[in-house]
This record gives C-alpha cells, sequence and structure tokens, in this order.
C-alpha cells in the first residue's frame, strides 16, 4: 500500500477539481489579459515617496514621512494597487462612452478629453 489512503486521496481530488474549474471559470477578458501582461510596456518607475511591493502588478505603498506634510494626500504619492496591467490605448482611436442612466449619452476622443478644463478639489 502506498503513503496515500481514501480520505486523502478524495482530498487531493476535490482540490484539484475546484483548481481545474477556477482556472476553467475565469472571463475570457481576464485570461487575455493576463496572457498579454508581458506585451504591455513597463510603467515608469514609482517616485521616491512610494515604496514598491511589487513591479508588476503595480503594488506601491506611501512612506510615512510622505503622508506626514497634509492633511490631503497628492495624487503623485497616493498608493497603487492593480491586479490586471495597464492597457496600452491607441490615441487616436480612444473613445470614452457615457451611457446607460445618463440624461445625454456622450461619446469623447482622447483630445476631447484632454480640451476640457481641470480643476482640483478636496474630496
Amino acid at each position: 500500500m502506498t503513503g496515500m489512503d481514501r480520505r486523502r486521496f478524495l482530498s487531493a481530488l476535490g482540490r484539484a477539481g475546484l483548481a481545474t474549474w477556477t482556472l476553467t471559470s475565469t472571463p475570457a477578458w481576464a485570461r487575455a489579459a493576463v496572457t498579454k501582461a508581458a506585451k504591455v510596456a513597463k510603467p515608469p518607475p514609482p517616485p521616491a515617496e512610494l515604496i514598491e511591493r511589487n513591479a508588476w502588478p503595480e503594488h506601491y505603498e506611501t512612506t510615512l514621512a510622505a503622508l506626514g506634510h497634509s492633511w490631503t494626500t497628492r495624487n503623485d504619492r497616493f498608493f497603487v494597487r492593480s491586479h490586471l496591467p495597464v492597457p496600452t490605448v491607441d490615441p487616436a482611436s480612444y473613445r470614452l462612452e457615457v451611457s446607460g442612466l445618463v440624461r445625454t449619452p456622450l461619446s469623447l476622443s482622447l483630445a476631447e478629453i484632454q480640451a476640457l478644463p481641470s480643476s482640483n478639489a478636496p474630496v
């Protein structure tokens, strides 16, 4: 008799089935994003105020010294947590669609978005 009894065998069989189900039930878009991860350009290194915990997916933490300057946190000092790669975008064909439960659906190109006025407000 080998070192595996019936209980261990059934437990291993259940775990293998669960792993198979998990891998096959992952949405196609998520599998495609993970597959394309090697083709995505590496993001720039984090600012000095952030601690790099992972290079990919990006996981940067804000240092306590950077948080101690003010009650508000600047965007460049805000933590970064990514679960999938940042997609590459063709600026010429990119469009932002605002639709659904809105009064007026909207479609904007990247140039139109960049031409809009920007503002900063604490929230």
